[in-house]
């Protein structure tokens, strides 16, 4: 089965679970670990004058809650506000005005500000609030924190009817403002949400995460909105980075069990058959190909396929690309296939997509049907992990075309309505390669896991014991299936059927101990069900030796030396996770969560907050 089976329990949640702050918790929501690339889109909320509650006294003083939308008074640059209030200064109030102290002449500055916010009339609110600024002395820190920030609320109510370089002024002028304003109050929580508004607009997504970090911890974690905030900028964060690293960084081949998976996912075309079990090897219908003893590549190609049957990966490219370059004839087009795949495995998109071309443009006298359909799908792959759905989708149509009754073509384009989130389409796909090929573990699998999801997003009892008679046929078809005890053991811990989800990984860790997965499903469980740390440590670390490239584990041991409070250690982790994912999408994800590791630490040190974490006993395992 591919890598969108190894592990379908979103980070934020094992974070969550073992009382890591931002670095799991503001992730919420996020991208499937494995069966999913997509999620839904962090909720989005509006970040007013008075969304959130302020501290201590800044927030008594802040200026009133502000008029709905459509009741605030225009502004136009250059313009005065136009209004009905007449301000008279009386001999006599001047005479009491030089008897008040600056501090007190401030107040009154800033209540005279409020009272023209209320009203909608920010520019005289900015003048009132810049006069108190002026009045007020630097001592008074709580009250010029509340200036500039009252300031900053104005600018931003004039912003959002400004257009073009006006706009940007304004904003600007938001962001300088509440910079002010948290130099004189680092706790400031409005001043730090309204700067990380802000500066989300400039994109300096790391100080808009690390300002709704310091908001996230002042509230404990309590405030939805803030959460939701900082989900969605940290993924913008992820993301902006991602792309670079994820180009520039060094491209090779992932573990064994990985490419096993990979190459075992296609039914209908093996490119290379299994040793049997009497110790011969079998044959593929390539391999069944007459090849002449004078081939100048066929000694190469004849090491690759041994290679392969020996799970023996690294040296596959180098000797296929041999082979290709002596001239091989009789099997060329299996070879470039093959190499093809293994670039597609090394992320190497573009040698991948011009050996498969080569193929796909070659003569139906040197490539069968079969072989031809095998090579649209892997090709399919390709188009598939960059993001180029409408060329995927035309190899797919093109693949049936060839051969309407392949299995492997409604396989995997299954797996490509699992990432559009299109189940009832997956569904379809599924049923309709099962019916085809009944053997296939990988499709019984997705199956099961599509009804199953579908039922836990409706809420259906009834669907909910569909997908689970599906798993208990699959196991019990397939019982010398690790993948699929290993998949129904999540299943199981979603629902807390702790015992029998014991049961299940236990089965699939005797039968595929080099899976790294199950041995951290069940490190979790041990962890949260168990209580038990140190254990469930242990198994997860069991699970990095087992699979030195399993980034899943990584990130997991990240997450709890974080809640122990080593964040060096942490970052350390996630940082080897970054070398190891497959996606961008993915390493979007571990970039946020190490980045957000980085931010909480360092803003913990500066504020001195020592983070009370949300609780609770919510099973922080969730297929969905």
């Amino acid at each position: 089965m591919s890598e969108e089976s190894n592990s379908s329990i979103p980070n934020w949640q094992i974070g969550l679970a073992v009382g890591v702050p931002i670095a799991a918790v503001c992730i919420g929501a996020f991208l499937y670990h494995r069966w999913s690339r997509r999620c839904p889109p962090g909720q989005a909320d509006t970040l007013g004058a008075d969304t959130l509650a302020g501290a201590g006294k800044a927030a008594r003083d802040e200026q009133p809650p502000m008029h709905k939308q459509g009741q605030a008074a225009t502004f136009s640059k250059g313009k005065q506000h136009d209004d009905d209030e007449k301000e008279h200064s009386s001999h006599s109030e001047e005479e009491s005005q030089e008897y008040k102290s600056p501090t007190a002449r401030a107040r009154e500055s800033k209540d005279k500000g409020n009272k023209h916010f209320k009203e909608g009339r920010y520019e005289k609110a900015i003048e009132c609030y810049t006069r108190a600024i002026d009045l007020s002395p630097q001592a008074e820190q709580a009250d010029l924190s509340v200036y500039h920030h009252n300031r900053a609320a104005s600018y931003d109510q004039l912003s959002a009817k400004a257009g073009g370089e006006e706009k940007e002024e304004f904003q600007r002028m938001v962001l300088a403002d509440c910079t002010e304003a948290l130099t004189f109050n680092p706790k400031y929580l409005k001043a730090l949400v309204r700067r990380a508004k802000m500066s989300e607009v400039f994109e300096d997504f790391q100080l808009a995460v690390r300002d709704l970090t310091a908001a996230c911890l002042l509230e404990s974690f309590q405030n939805a909105a803030t959460l939701q905030n900082a989900d969605r900028v940290l993924k913008k964060l992820g993301q902006h980075k991602a792309k670079e690293l994820f180009k520039n960084r060094k491209k090779e081949l992932p573990s064994v069990m990985y490419i096993d998976q990979y190459l075992d996912s296609f039914d209908s075309y093996k490119l290379v058959d299994d040793v049997v079990e009497d110790g011969e090897v079998g044959t593929s219908p390539a391999e069944a190909e007459p090849s002449s003893r004078t081939d100048p590549g066929s000694a190469d190609y004849q090491e690759v396929l041994a290679l392969i049957r020996r799970h023996d990966y690294n040296r596959v490219l180098e000797k296929c690309s041999s082979a290709i370059k002596k001239g091989l004839t009789d099997s060329l087009a299996n070879a470039l296939v093959l190499r093809g795949t293994f670039y597609l495995l090394k992320l190497e998109h573009d040698n991948a997509l011009e050996d498969f071309s080569r193929v796909l443009s070659m003569g139906d006298d040197k490539v069968p049907t079969k072989l031809r359909v095998h090579t649209l799908l892997k090709r399919c792959s390709v188009y598939q992990t960059e993001d180029r759905e409408s060329e995927a989708r035309a190899d797919f149509a093109r693949a049936l075309e060839l051969d309407p009754d392949d299995s492997d073509v409604y396989h995997h384009r299954g797996q490509l309505h699992v990432v559009e989130n299109n189940l009832e389409a997956a569904i379809e796909d599924f049923t309709k390669a099962i019916a085809l090929n009944n053997s296939s573990v990988h499709t019984h699998i997705q199956l099961g896991y599509v009804q199953y999801k579908i039922a836990v997003m409706q809420q259906s009892q009834e669907l909910l014991l569909k997908a689970d008679k599906t798993f208990e046929d699959i196991v019990k078809k397939f019982p010398n299936s690790g993948e699929a005890h290993n998949v129904y053991g999540q299943m199981l811990l979603d629902r807390q059927d702790v015992q029998k989800a014991t049961q299940m990984f236990d089965k699939a860790l005797e039968l595929s101990p080099a899976n790294a997965t199950p041995w951290v499903h069940k490190g979790l469980m041990l962890i949260q069900f168990g209580q038990d740390m140190d254990g469930g440590i242990a198994l997860i670390e069991k699970a990095a030796q087992v699979d030195p490239k399993c980034e899943f584990a990584y990130e997991t041991l990240a997450a709890f030396e974080i809640q122990r409070g080593n964040t060096d250690r942490a970052i350390e982790l996630f940082q080897k996770a970054m070398s190891l994912v497959r996606s961008e999408a993915e390493l979007a994800q571990s970039y946020s969560l190490c980045e957000a590791a980085v931010i909480q630490q360092r803003v913990t040190k500066e504020l001195g907050i020592v983070p009370t974490m949300p609780w609770g006993n919510q099973p922080m395992f969730s297929m969905m």
